[in-house]
């Protein structure tokens, strides 16, 4: 026995006998295989590539598909209608009878892949199978090729080496040789990577290939000798075919021209056929990505180009059915990579999913046209009730910062269509959602997003919807033909097809529609915190420290692993011994809460049609409302905190926005366009309007094609779904007719009295005006976003007159328009105007008081301060510190008259002074003019939480806004109202919560009252309540002591301010 086995054993014999030291080794070694035999099994999946999940819930019998497939022989190497020559690569189409879509939709039945395999197969169309031939002409002289072709399926790509000329004016490209063969080589090519789509390649220009054997030809060629003379590569590809829509800008141009051009790490130069400025405008980032050099529109130049090589053409995966894929056999690049390039192109933070600190977030694309959602709340409010943070959005802002949206999301929902395509910015592990309307989408929505999205390392869902939630029910009924059996109108032709079920809406059933939301939560719950390379290292160390464990333990217990003598135990039954189990049942959070959410009545929205209607309908909520002084409401406003609107029932509103327009087929410009959002309605009616004000009545006449009038109701406020403040706005009726002889027989006076020829707004002075905070978020902001544009040139109709606010603001009325408001409730005389915007523009989410999104509107936050400025002749644009600081900073302290009122306000002055602030105490009840000159002369704002903290617009950039939070759970309420939006205009914002003996309510009630110690339980006895309890009764006594530091740190901010 060696030292070390005497040292273990003289120190376990004093524990442990000999028969217990043996067993304890066996129930070591025991333990440790079970402790390897578990980490193996929990890191099982992390110890080799990750698999991609692919999970789809049904939840319906629902529509179904069947696919057969069959194995095609390379027929089309011998075909007589695909033909090939070893001297010649030509670009014929198939010769099949062609079905083409217009130009909106981009597509082609028989060459692209807009119907499923069934459907295609009823238009006598075969599958396409691989295609591949590879020729090459080397140069015997030189080891590199001279000219590389590779004919595929889907493309045809060539790369010239040597002496390349481009002549744009005649679309001819020519290239010297020296390889043996008789004669001239020359071939046509479309530059447009989705080959056989007749629809497609007869937008892009056809571009001859010439190889000329003796190089002196190219001297004497049509066009003349080099002019341009080019040091790097280049591409020349087309943005003509289907490049305008979303979903073929990125799977036949943006993909493909990654992979053809990022090996050349910028230094290319791209040669664009068909011009498309509108394109080049929306992908400039990628572009700029993938090119350090400015292209060129090579169609209209007369100029030769000289490169020493040219790429024609654009790779794209070889095979048919491939959206969206890079082929990583095929290619260098898989779309990992792309993916990770649009990350970088567009600065896109988040790479992967990641929920270790926030609530998932989900997307819901809207569409302003066919396939549109009509109940777009509903499924917002479900999405939130799951446990979501909900974001509404259509894909029509700019791309960064669409993109950029995206990347913030973990769920992306959306009826299948173009928009789904923006899934590429996606973080990797996000959940795809599809909603398949009838008509047979299945193939064809797994070929575009299903398959991608899994390639993509994206999670994807569908959801196929029943008949009842499709508009073609209502539209035709249950037992017509297009609802009962599609596959009998796609036999009439892609018109038919088209005509039928790409113009359809969505009415998603909610009840339906929330496992689907479940399971996707459920995905994201189960991402792991770590991403995929740190699930990685996590396995393999795991593995390693396990078997380290098992090593040492054998080390250790070695001299007892002998057999154990047999042994006679009985076990004392009264030994009081349990075993518990306990199991616990985890479910989603959100279906366990114990507060419920009420959804009101959706509403629809109006389109210029006889099926619907744009309505101002409240929601159906109980609504708890305040007194005139206040001018709020719980369920409908931002008057209370999020846990405070749970207690009452409310549900929290998301974005919501819908937007349809009527076209006029004779006009470029849109004749009507009505946008729905959460927030307000908006419709501008161009061409023959006539307004009447009596009646309350606005007529425009419209030559669109559609049966009978369109009527629709509008509340021209921008505070839709509060019932309280929209029950005091006028409401208005809408009247589209499409003969214009029936505006002459309107119930109205009968021709037009006062023609005007400038446009019109139509907006509400009702709601909670003359409340200084609603007076800016709900009418002053909505109608800069909505008038700006006009530059004055607009008249004002005002509806709901309220004299005491057009004085108040009335250097801001007459900033926006040149002429003189009408009060138009009392006009009798019909006024006619060329265009009438009825309501205003504003932010279209909720809880986003005081904020313009630029990405909604033209304008933002920045410019309306700068129009305040201008209006008001206000001096400071900017604090000015530093240095070169010629006076003290200047504090405005806001006193209050009534409530919510300091009661030490000379202490509190007295303590800014000793800090060093100069200070002023002033109340906001003067002219908003002379107001807003105060303001903006101050450094700092001070206020309790209150409508007079609104004028922190007026306060020079950098300044610093200071709101002190009474008792009564304001925080949400306080950042909602003035915390976001003071930083969304360039402030610095600073919070003082009081204690509870700073407040009168202890005064009053006493420590222990429920008033003070449980606010949560005054709100559960509704709005009155609440109300009157912290909003009316509470004043504020600040503890000096307390509150300077508060005060030093404003003016530490100031004095570190750059000047």
């Amino acid at each position: 026995m060696t030292e070390k086995d005497l040292l273990y054993n003289t120190i376990l014999a004093r524990s442990f006998s000999k028969n217990e030291q043996k067993r304890l080794g066996y129930g070591a070694f025991i333990a440790s295989i079970f402790f390897v035999f578990t980490l193996c099994t929990i890191f099982k999946p992390y110890l080799s590539p990750l698999p991609i999940v692919e999970s789809q819930l049904s939840v319906d019998v629902g529509l179904r598909m069947l696919r057969i497939s069959e194995t095609h022989k390379p027929k089309a190497l011998s075909s007589s209608n695909y033909t090939t020559s070893q001297s010649n690569i030509t670009s014929n189409t198939t010769n099949t009878q062609r079905l083409t879509s217009s130009e909106d939709d981009k597509l082609s039945v028989y060459n692209d892949t807009s119907l499923p395999k069934n459907h295609s197969d009823s238009f006598n169309r075969t599958t396409p199978t691989l295609i591949s031939k590879e020729q090459v002409i080397s140069d015997g002289n030189m080891m590199e090729e001279t000219v590389k072709c590779k004919k595929q399926s889907r493309t045809e790509v060539c790369e010239l080496n040597g002496d390349v000329r481009v002549h744009g004016k005649s679309a001819t490209i020519r290239t010297a040789i020296t390889s043996a063969f008789s004669g001239n080589t020359t071939w046509q090519m479309r530059p447009y990577a989705r080959k056989r789509d007749s629809g497609a390649m007869n937008n892009v220009r056809e571009w001859t290939v010439k190889l000329d054997k003796n190089a002196e030809r190219l001297e004497n060629a049509n066009f003349s000798r080099c002019v341009t003379n080019h040091s790097v590569p280049a591409i020349v590809f087309s943005l003509g075919g289907y490049s305008m829509n979303n979903f073929h800008a990125f799977a036949d141009i943006v993909v493909p021209l990654f992979t053809t051009a990022r090996r050349f790490n910028g230094e290319v130069q791209f040669l664009v056929t068909n011009k498309n400025q509108a394109w080049i405008n929306k992908f400039k980032e990628i572009l700029r990505s993938l090119s350090n050099y400015d292209l060129i529109h090579i169609d209209d130049e007369n100029e030769t180009h000289c490169f020493p090589t040219v790429i024609v053409g654009l790779k794209i995966h070889p095979e048919y059915f491939k959206e969206l894929t890079i082929d990583s056999s095929f290619s260098e690049y898989s779309m990992s990579d792309f993916r990770r390039f649009l990350r970088d192109a567009y600065s896109l933070r988040n790479a992967a999913v990641d929920l270790r600190r926030r609530r998932p977030r989900i997307m819901i694309l809207s569409r302003a046209g066919s396939r549109a959602f009509t109940n777009t709340d509903e499924i917002a409010n479900a999405a939130g009730e799951t446990g979501f943070e909900v974001v509404v959005a259509e894909a029509s802002t700019g791309l960064a910062s669409f993109a950029e949206t995206v990347n913030s999301c973990d769920v992306m929902l959306g009826v299948h269509g173009a928009g789904l395509t923006n899934m590429v910015f996606l973080p990797e592990n996000a959940v795809v959602i599809q909603i398949l309307p009838i008509g047979g989408f299945e193939w064809l929505a797994e070929t575009d997003f299903g398959r991608p999205a899994k390639g993509m390392n994206l999670r994807y869902l569908e959801y196929k919807i029943a008949a009842e939630e499709s508009s073609l029910v209502r539209k035709y009924g249950r037992d017509h033909e297009i609802v009962r059996d599609p596959s009998a109108v796609i036999k009439r032709g892609w018109m038919a097809f088209k005509s039928t079920y790409l113009v359809q809406n969505v009415t998603v059933d909610i009840n339906r529609f929330k496992p689907l939301l479940a399971k996707a939560f459920e995905l994201l719950q189960k991402q792991s915190i770590f991403s995929k390379n740190e699930q990685k290292r996590l396995g393999y160390g795991a593995f390693i420290a396990s078997l380290f464990f098992v090593f040492t333990l054998c080390t250790i217990f070695k001299s007892y692993l002998n057999p154990l003598p047999t042994m006679e135990t009985q076990l004392s039954v009264d030994t009081g011994l349990r075993i518990l189990r306990v199991t616990e049942t985890h479910k989603s959070q959100a279906f366990n809460s114990n507060y419920t959410t009420t959804s009101g009545a959706s509403e629809s929205l109006i389109i210029p049609t006889t099926q619907n209607n744009i309505t101002s309908n409240a929601t159906n909520t109980q609504s708890l409302t305040s007194s005139e002084d206040d001018k709020l409401s719980v369920c409908n406003d931002t008057s209370l905190p999020k846990n405070y609107l749970d207690l009452f029932n409310c549900t929290t509103p998301t974005s919501i926005s819908n937007e349809q327009s009527v076209s006029d087929g004779n006009k470029m410009e849109e004749t009507v366009k009505c946008k729905k959002q959460s927030r307000t309605e908006i419709c501008e009616l161009n061409g023959d309007v006539r307004v009447h004000g009596k009646s309350a009545t606005i007529l425009a006449a419209i030559t669109s094609a559609f049966s009978g009038n369109s009527t629709w109701q509008m509340r021209p406020y921008a505070r839709k779904g509060d019932l309280v403040a929209m029950n005091r706005v006028r409401e208005w009726t809408v009247k589209l007719t499409q003969n214009a002889d029936h505006l002459e027989n309107a119930n109205f006076s009968s021709r037009c009295v006062r023609n005007h020829s400038v446009p019109a707004i139509v907006f509400s002075l009702g709601g909670y005006t003359m409340n200084n905070f609603h007076d800016f978020t709900d009418v002053v902001v909505p109608l800069f976003t909505t008038a700006r544009r006009f530059n004055g040139e607009v008249r004002f109709l005002v509806t709901n007159k309220n004299q005491p606010w057009i004085n108040k603001f009335k250097e801001i009325l007459r900033s926006l328009s040149n002429y003189e408001l009408i009060y138009i409730d009392g006009e009798d005389e019909t006024h006619c105007f060329t265009t009438v915007v009825v309501g205003l523009n504003r932010h279209p989410e909720y809880f986003k008081e005081l904020t313009i999104d630029p990405s909604h509107s033209e304008y933002s936050m920045s410019d309306f301060r700068r129009f305040l400025r201008d209006t008001y002749s206000l001096r400071n644009a900017a604090v000015s510190t530093g240095e070169s600081l010629r006076r003290r900073p200047r504090i405005l302290i806001i006193s209050r008259a009534r409530s919510r009122a300091f009661t030490n306000t000379d202490e509190i002055a007295n303590a800014a002074g000793e800090i060093g602030f100069e200070v002023v105490v002033a109340e906001a009840n003067t002219g908003v003019a002379s107001f807003a000159e105060t303001v903006n002369s101050c450094d700092v704002m001070l206020g309790v939480h209150g409508a007079g903290l609104t004028n922190m617009v007026f306060l020079p950039e950098n300044a610093v806004v200071f709101q002190i939070l009474p008792i009564g759970g304001f925080e949400w309420l306080a950042e909602t109202d003035f915390g976001r939006p003071a930083k969304g205009m360039n402030l610095t914002y600073l919070e003082y919560k009081i204690e509870a003996e700073e407040s009168s309510l202890v005064r009053q009630y006493g420590r222990d009252h429920e008033v003070v110690r449980d606010p949560s339980a005054v709100a559960k006895r509704g709005w009155t309540a609440f109300k009157s309890a912290y909003l009316v009764g509470q004043n504020v006594t600040v503890d000096i002591n307390r509150f300077k530091p508060v005060l030093a740190k404003a003016f530490e901010l100031l004095q570190r301010q750059s000047v």
